[in-house]
This record gives structure tokens, sequence and C-alpha cells, in this order.
């Protein structure tokens, strides 16, 4: 796996990573096929940093990739690769803990892309594939790649194909490779598909390839059963193929992209779940995750300003309904107006609310679909909910929370779970389909959803890079729910000259306002927290109740400079679940 990381903008010196290349497992020679796009700009010094690691199968997390071995790194510059010839470089890796070993090399390509909302869609099947497997039949795959540009032979992976196992006629599933990937829009670039044997404990076997054109798969009065040759084999008399592949299907579709239906009006909504587990630490001690310093933001309040900062502007009423991950009987949310309101009623609930266990994600989800499922999206209404989870620990209803996931995943929902602390968050890889897609008494998932990340791996970061870590498949997920549904963008909404954007709180750059009560001395003290009414602070009572005290009655008042004692008339704490 490589990871791409750009140099900041002056005067920063540090460098921020900006996209990874998926695993290849077992090659020393390996070709990625996942692209890392980045802007250009002719009139920047554009520096980056490629970082390669042995990825460890033992090692289920790969959102940390210190965990893993270290091959080597190389820096270059933008410029270097274009200015290259065929706009391609290879360069030498380094590894400073063994300047002496060779680390081997790797080639650097980029190429501008076009036409980036066409899709090309296609079917294949194949017919009497060599038997590869001494004591079985073959399990294949296909591989397509694309000549790179300049080049005669150096073909670039750009789509895998799902294995179809111990099949000789096999039939592959539709799938969709954007043009710009498949061959830049350009009809007449060679495209080599490849067949291979797939094999678990090594690397895979070839079986045949043949090189063609998207304008010659395309073309009615082409054949669309075409010959695997494998050169070694050609060799023999008897020799025809190693099998052939047909064209069951294959279109150039258009495709709205995300921006499109932003325009259009979507409406993306935040909710967000909370961890009130007892695990997390009685709040009135600074070891706990959920401790209020007058300093500084707690973990919570950082990923949620972080992630806020980001979706708030797409939502269009700015209410946001806070839930609550405490067993209980589940409540529907009520929703809070703005995100400095729901940081604000986050600290004020922290002073009511009996923290206990276990952590169960199941009612929350569920909570969520019933939402989801009571709104109308249609063609002439469309909203998409994101919901950001943030807990301390091991999910304790696995079983019971993938399968409503797998519900969840047929509707417009989702998840970024964000880990806070020091647990092991290993099992939660599971929930994030990225390799394996998740599913529940032998259904799967319909699309991915879920995207999981550790908050310590960006404890030490800007807040920026933690929403951009969990939100970056947002889009994605989006386009592929309305494909799916078959609904389209509508048209773009006019401009409206009185329109004022959501307020930037500013948050995650520096310390929170004070909690009522809080920066003007201590918590309130930990005897006695959860069973009954917190002991009165000084100033309660000289302004109006805190935020909280809004819940369920619409925007919650200003913070008071005091907020201690007993519950204010008509609080409603967070959903419990």
């Amino acid at each position: 796996m490589v990871v791409v990381f750009a140099k900041k903008d002056p005067p920063a010196t540090e460098f921020a990573e900006v996209g990874r290349t998926e695993k290849v497992m077992n090659d020393l020679n390996p070709s990625f096929q996942k692209p890392i796009n980045v802007s250009y700009f002719f009139e920047k010094v554009q520096t980056f940093r490629l970082a390669v690691l042995d990825i460890d199968e033992h090692v289920s997390s790969v959102s940390d990739y210190r965990q893993h071995d270290y091959i080597g790194e190389v820096e270059f510059k933008l410029s270097a690769v274009i200015g290259a010839p065929g706009m391609s470089l290879e360069l030498p890796l380094g590894n400073v803990n063994k300047p002496a070993r060779r680390n081997g090399f790797i080639r650097i390509t980029a190429e501008e892309m076009t036409n980036l909302s066409a899709v090309v869609k296609m079917q294949i099947r194949g017919h009497n594939l060599d038997k590869m497997d001494t004591f079985g039949k073959s399990d294949p795959f296909l591989v397509l790649s694309r000549l790179r540009a300049g080049a005669t032979d150096d073909w670039q992976p750009v789509h895998k194909t799902e294995v179809v196992p111990k099949n000789l006629n096999p039939t592959w599933q539709v799938f969709e490779v954007p043009i710009a990937t498949l061959c830049n829009a350009d009809y007449e670039r060679p495209i080599r598909i490849e067949c291979y044997d797939h094999d678990k404990r090594g690397t895979p076997d070839f079986i045949g390839a043949f090189q063609t054109t998207l304008t010659m798969l395309c073309s009615p009065d082409q054949a669309k059963e075409l010959e695997l040759i494998n050169p070694k084999k050609q060799k023999k008399k008897k020799y025809r193929n190693s099998g052939i592949l047909e064209v069951m299907s294959i279109e150039v579709v258009e495709k709205p992209s995300f921006i499109d239906y932003l325009a259009g009006g979507l409406e993306v909504n935040l909710i967000i779940g909370i961890d009130y587990t007892a695990s997390n630490g009685n709040p009135a001690n600074p070891s706990s995750l959920h401790y209020l310093s007058p300093y500084e933001a707690n973990a919570y309040e950082r990923a949620m300003t972080a992630v806020g900062a980001v979706v708030a502007p797409y939502d269009h009423d700015q209410e946001f309904p806070p839930l609550a991950l405490v067993p209980g009987s589940p409540q529907a949310p009520v929703a809070i107006h703005g995100m400095p309101a729901v940081i604000q009623a986050y600290r004020n609930s922290l002073q009511f609310l009996a923290l206990h266990g276990p952590t169960n994600f199941a009612p929350l989800i569920e909570a969520v679909i019933e939402l989801a499922q009571t709104a109308i999206n249609s063609q002439d209404s469309q909203t998409y909910y994101v919901v950001l989870i943030l807990t301390d620990g091991e999910i304790t209803d696995m079983a019971k929370t993938k399968a409503a996931l797998v519900r969840a995943s047929s509707l417009p929902i989702s998840f970024i779970i964000v880990g806070v602390g020091d647990a092991d968050f290993s099992n939660m890889e599971q929930l994030d389909g990225d390799d394996v897609r998740i599913s529940a008494n032998g259904i799967y998932a319909e699309r991915d959803i879920v995207q999981f990340v550790p908050f310590r791996d960006f404890e030490a970061l800007d807040p920026a890079y933690l929403a951009q870590s969990t939100l970056q498949e947002i889009p994605h997920q989006v386009l592929d729910f309305y494909a799916k549904h078959g609904i389209m963008p509508l048209p773009p909404r006019p401009v409206d000259p009185t329109y004022v954007p959501p307020a930037d709180t500013g948050y995650g750059q520096g310390p929170p306002p004070p909690a009522a009560g809080y920066g003007q001395g201590p918590p309130p003290p930990a005897a006695g927290y959860g069973q009954g009414p917190p002991p009165p602070a000084a100033g309660y009572g000289q302004g109006p109740p805190p935020p909280a005290a809004g819940y369920g009655q619409g925007p919650p008042p200003p913070a008071a400079a005091g907020a201690s004692g007993p519950p204010p008339p008509g609080y409603a704490p967070p959903p419990s679940f």
C-alpha cells in the first residue's frame, strides 16, 4: 500500500495525508489500481511524499499505517512528474532506518482527468476457460488495464472484478468504471482485459488476455466474443485459445455528480450519537473522556465540531438531533438549532446525566432508520442523513448492529464512527465495508455506508484532517444510493440574494466557550454524581437556565453564567438507548 502526503502551503513545513492506494497482497512488483486525485496549480510548488508499506495480515486495521512495516519513501515535486516524458517518473525509495539497503523503485504517472461524469457500464461472461487448478476448476476474475500515455507496453490496472469460485463458465456481475479512469475519455486508447485464476496462498495464475478499445467494445459490428490468449501456450500445435470472453452488455452512461445533487437542493442532515456509558469516566474527573476543561475542547467536542463544520452548511434548517448511547427505551430525537448550541447542550447535559453501560449501537441505528423511513425521499424531495457516532469502546451488541446496518444500507443514510480514547477498536473495522461488505443472517448490505476512524490517529492534527478522513466517502455513498433508486438531481436552485450561510463557530481552533459555571471555577464535585441533582454552584439563578433546559422545546436559550443545581423545569435529556 502507498500513502500519499502533500506538503502544506508556506509558511507551514509539515505534510498532510491526501490519499492511499489499495492493498496489493503478496507482490513485489505491484501495479496500484486506485488513482490519487490531486489539484494541479502551475503557479505553486507542490511537494508530495509517498510512503510504501508492507501490510501485515495479522493487523486488522490499516487506518493507522504506523502499525505496518515501513519499506521506504520518496519526496518529489509534482512539476517534476508533469515535466517528465510521458508525465511519468521513476524514483528510488529511501529508508532512513536502513540507508544501505536497496528498497526498490516506484513509478509515478500523472494524467489530466477529463469527462469525469460518464461511466462505462458492462457485463462480461466467460466460456470454456482453461482449468488452472490440478484438483479443481479455476476461480477466475478479470483485470481491466489501460495503456499509459505515451507508452507502447506499459499497462495501468484500473478495475478488478469479483472472483467467481470454481467455475470455467463464469458470469461476472455488472460493473461500472468511470470513463476517465478506463481510457480518459479516449475511445481509441488501447484497453487490455486479462483473466486470472485466484490463488488464496500465492500469486494469481494468468489464464489469458486480449487487447481492444472502447470503440471496438461499443461497436454493434464488432464481435462480442473475444479470445483469451496465453502467449506461453501459443507454441503448442493444437492451442487455439484459453477461453472466450463474451461482452453481454456495454454502454456509456452520463452520471450526475455530487455537486449536481447539492445544486438541486439535496439536504444533508447531520445526526450526532454520543457515548454516555460509564466507561468514559466521571466527567468531573480530569481523566474522563467527557471532562470539560476550561482550556481546551475534549475529544467528543473536537470530533463534533470538525464534522459539523463540513456537513452543517448543507443542512437547510440547521436542526441537529442528538442521540445518546446508553441503555433504555428509544425516544424520538429532538433537534437543537445550530452547531454551537449542540456543543453547549452537550456540555450542560453532562451535569445531569448518569453514565452507565453497556455500549449498544442497534437501538440508535433503528431510531435513525425510523427517521429516514418517515421522511419523503423521492425525485421531488431529496434528503440524506449523515450519522456521526462517537464512542469510547467496543460494541456490545455486534450481531444486532450488523443486522440494523444491513437494513439501513437501502436507505439514504451514512454512518461515521469515531473511536475516542485508547480502547482496542479492531472489531470496529468489520463494520467498515471497504474490503468486505457487512452481512447479517446471510443478507449482505446493499452498499457500504460505514466509515470508522480512531480519534487518536488525528489527536495531534488540525481537526480538519479528521473531517477529511471521515467524510471523504460520503459523496460516493450519496451517489450510490440515488443511482440505485433511480433518483436524478433536481434542476439547480435559483440564486437567492437574501441567503445567509450558517455562522462559522470556529470551534476546534482554540478552547471552547466556557460552559455554564465552567471556566469560572472547578466543575461540580464527583461525590454523588449520577445519584441525584448535583450540588449548587455559584452564579445559578442569576440568568436564564442553561441551554439543556430547552431540549424538546425548540432552540435552547443563551448559556447562563452558572449552571448547576437540579435540572430546570422542562429539562429533557438526550434520548436514551
